[in-house]
């Protein structure tokens, strides 16, 4: 989790302050209670700064796989009508900690991404158990990177 916030807090120093900043709206809620919800943060020379929120409203801890020690988060980019994409935007870096990362319930997490001027949301896989058997998506509403 420290490594979540120093990685969090890294980017948010890197990229400068910007006034004209909008919201995301709450993504669906999947079977597993968890919702994703983003946050422009600033602008910086490489791209707009998000705050990507993922937050388990359940009773039991959500799992999911791993992006080195971060959630593997998957982008879609809003392209002539259409939603494309469905990949990472993000190189992962070998996890020293085997498993899924857990977030107990009431927990939440944050990831700090970079994106380009374009329309985008951005889905995570859930499972209820330790070995991913179940998974279900969780997809936060769209948000513009201006």
């Amino acid at each position: 989790m420290r490594s979540v916030l120093l990685m969090a807090g890294l980017a948010l120093s890197a990229a400068a302050c910007g006034s004209d900043l909008t919201s995301g709206m709450p993504g669906p809620v999947t079977s597993h209670d968890v919702a994703i919800t983003t946050r422009l943060g600033g602008r910086g020379p490489l791209g707009d700064t998000v705050t990507i929120h993922i937050a388990n409203a359940g009773t039991s801890a959500a799992y999911f796989p791993q992006c080195g020690n971060q959630p593997l988060l998957l982008v879609q980019q809003f392209v002539n009508g259409q939603w494309i994409g469905g990949v990472q935007n993000f190189m992962c870096v070998a996890s020293v900690v085997p498993g899924p990362v857990i977030v107990p319930p009431g927990g939440a997490l944050d990831v700090v991404r970079v994106y380009q001027p374009g329309r985008y949301r951005v889905s995570v896989s859930v499972a209820s158990d330790f070995d991913l058997s179940d998974p279900t998506p969780a997809l936060s509403a769209s948000f513009d990177a201006p």
